[in-house]
């Protein structure tokens, strides 16, 4: 998906673990990974889903923003919950692209964003974070049960992506939100990265980053990739020796 040959999104490979608990479906386990050039962003994450013993390969974790333009959403860790619906479900793939989300922070951002319309730089990300907040709530009193698990640990992250066609920029801000030892949701590490032509090219990574580092970069994974992705990985350039088509070519 090309956002006006500024925005590239790609999705591929992303691993959605989710465990049953108290009657509910709860994802996780995804990787995302951001790199800016100099026509643009690219923004990765990979595609399947895991429930139990069962994957599905169908699951599309970047979302585009109705508004403001060129904004992408992506959400790690457990930000969905799916109700079970009993057995004799003969297709849980199906099921799960098809549930009801008893709570989807995805579309909680989502919503919020295309109401505001405002230029996620300038975005108040503490009224986004506790809105997240009070949609967690709002599941707590209809689910008790379900967050127990989560106590004392972060529960998901959200990552607002978004390219400035005029000043050549990507700002990049997230924030985690967590469950404290008493159940409560709060949010902490808000965070904001702006990268223009002359920065020094990032890679930002979201999620599984221990798996990234210690099992594919520093890994078994290693032997996979590509000595030219290696050596993209490697080099110090800035943004605007970056271009776009090479970065979606070692990243997809």
């Amino acid at each position: 998906m090309l956002f006006l040959n500024s925005l590239v999104l790609l999705a591929f490979l992303l691993f959605f673990g989710a465990n049953a608990f108290a009657g509910m479906l709860a994802s996780g386990g995804t990787l995302v990974v951001i790199v800016p050039s100099r026509q643009g962003l690219v923004i990765a994450a990979d595609s399947r889903s895991s429930i139990g013993s069962t994957y599905c390969d169908n699951s599309f974790k970047i979302i585009e923003a109705g508004r403001p333009a060129r904004t992408a959403i992506t959400v790690t860790g457990k930000g969905l919950f799916i109700a079970v619906s009993g057995p004799g479900i003969s297709d849980l793939c199906e099921y799960v692209a098809r549930a009801h989300r008893s709570l989807d922070i995805g579309k909680v951002v989502s919503d919020y964003l295309n109401r505001e319309n405002t230029d996620i730089a300038q975005l108040q990300i503490e009224d986004l974070a506790l809105r997240c907040i009070a949609a967690v709530r709002v599941f707590q009193a209809s689910s008790p049960l379900s967050l127990r698990p989560f106590v004392g640990r972060e529960l998901f992250t959200v990552v607002l992506a978004g390219y400035d066609l005029k000043l050549k920029a990507a700002t990049v801000r997230s924030f985690i939100v967590r469950l404290t030892d008493s159940l409560e949701p709060e949010f902490t590490r808000a965070t904001t990265v702006i990268m223009s032509h002359e920065n020094k090219r990032d890679v930002l990574a979201f999620g599984e980053t221990d798996y990234l580092s210690a099992r594919v970069y520093g890994g078994m994974g290693r032997q996979f990739l590509n000595p030219d992705t290696i050596q993209f990985i490697m080099q110090d350039k800035t943004v605007a020796e970056t271009d776009l088509q090479q970065t979606v070519r070692h990243y997809k």
